[in-house]
């Protein structure tokens, strides 16, 4: 069996959701607190599935009066046939305004009209081999995993009047923020500099499902540093591409947590399974909490959830916000708007043996528009409702509904660009850790 469909193989099995998808993906924070109701998140958002007793599979955050940010993982599926699907509006809904996991008031459940991917969303590693003169087989890394992972939905009705929007970091707030906290970073003394939200299991494993709303305080771990942390030694890099990063976000627990007898348990506080699509927030400059990145992923060992040494990714907000604005300030033409992967492969099956289809445009292509392509954005008619204002070598790899934790990608101002290599050489100048 090539490295290729060894790969694939690990790929189908970790990303497969079918059938199950209620049990496969809940939500959870391992080492978290619950959530106060005189705190206000009611931005957090729980995404249902509608054709399973309304059970949650993933946490979103409310952009606007109509639209909510998700993992694209979260309603993207495989089937028993190997094919991948978005999954239709009709079998979603939203619960927003309380912080409970059990549907306790309809009031608080909408549902979806609109499920729009991100165009070059790759749920899987997808590896190129060459044969090369001497006989060996080179491996190129076309896509890591669980890249460009995000997703909006858009509710057939406005928002409740007390519901908030969550704020998202721009992509300057992005650039700013990855100076700022990676200037923080001690392995030492890990900085409490960012929270993650969610539902469900407390357990390292995964198991069972909180019926509060959990936050738990995260260490932000530099891109080079989760890049060593994650790839160092690897032939090929199957999450992280490279120290300079611009797609993915990575947090670390920032300390140990200890039981009623002070006894250490040997792990930290994590996102995890099912905190899939929920917010990652950090303070901007002027002391604002901000969306910084989206849950979705990392590498899986004997714990699931909160190892204390491999890092778990994010998708990198401030990368895709022009996208973000662009698809909630109108209305998709389509109920469904399909990555470009999906869309290819339906073209493929369609056309003529032989013949080339390029429909799916450019696989490698990051740049991306609001509405060209198959973004699907709608048919230029304004939102009437707008807000103006793992590691393979070890044991794999699974997102946050799927045995993992949950990426984006864009260019910086050189200045920034600068700064993070002078970081990097200065930190790989003190020493390299294992990955």
């Amino acid at each position: 069996m090539t490295v290729r469909h060894l790969l694939a193989s690990i790929g189908l099995c970790l990303l497969y959701i079918g059938q199950a998808i209620a049990s496969d993906v809940t939500g959870y924070v391992v080492g978290g607190t619950p959530v106060k109701p005189s705190q206000d998140y009611s931005w957090m958002a729980s995404i249902r599935l509608s054709s399973n007793q309304l059970s949650h599979t993933c946490g979103g955050t409310v952009v606007n009066q109509r639209w909510v940010l998700t993992a694209a993982h979260c309603v993207v599926r495989q089937g028993d046939d190997g094919k991948f699907i978005v999954i239709p509006p009709s079998q979603l809904s939203v619960m927003v305004g309380t912080t409970s996991s059990v549907v306790e008031d309809v009031a608080t459940l909408y549902a979806v009209s609109h499920v729009v991917v991100y165009p070059k969303y790759s749920p899987q590693i997808i590896l190129k081999e060459t044969l090369q003169p001497d006989g060996s087989m080179l491996t190129e890394v076309i896509s890591t995993a669980l890249e460009n992972d995000l997703a909006l939905l858009r509710v057939d009705k406005p928002f409740s009047v007390n519901i908030n929007h969550v704020a998202l970091a721009t992509d300057k707030d992005a650039d700013e923020l990855d100076i700022q906290l990676g200037l923080q970073w001690s392995d030492k003394e890990r900085p409490e500099n960012t929270k993650v939200s969610g539902w469900g299991s407390t357990q390292t494993n995964g198991g069972g499902v909180s019926k509060r709303l959990l936050e738990a305080k995260l260490s932000f771990v530099p891109m080079d540093e989760c890049f060593t942390r994650l790839e160092l030694g690897n032939d090929a890099h199957y999450i992280i591409d490279s120290p300079m990063n611009r797609t993915k976000i990575c947090t670390l627990p920032p300390s140990v947590i200890f039981d009623s007898d002070g006894n250490s348990l040997e792990f930290g506080s994590d996102s995890c399974k099912g905190d899939s699509g929920g917010p990652l927030r950090a303070q901007n400059e002027l002391g604002e909490w901000v969306q910084f990145g989206i849950v979705s992923g990392g590498p899986i060992g004997k714990l699931v959830c909160g190892s204390l040494v491999r890092p778990s990714f994010y998708t990198r907000i401030g990368t895709y916000y022009p996208w973000i604005l662009s698809i909630v300030g109108s209305i998709p033409e389509k109920p469904v708007t399909k990555p470009d992967f999906i869309t290819a492969e339906e073209s493929s099956s369609t056309s003529p043996e032989g013949s080339t289809d390029d429909s799916g445009g450019d696989a490698e292509s990051g740049s991306v528009t609001g509405s060209g392509g198959n973004t699907g954005s709608g048919d230029g008619k304004e939102d009437e409702l707008v807000n103006s204002d793992c590691n393979l070598n070890s044991s794999g790899i699974s997102h946050n509904n799927c045995n993992l934790k949950s990426a984006s990608g864009g260019a910086s101002a050189w200045g920034v660009i600068l700064l993070m290599i002078i970081a990097c050489w200065a930190r790989c100048g003190a020493g390299i850790r294992e990955g």
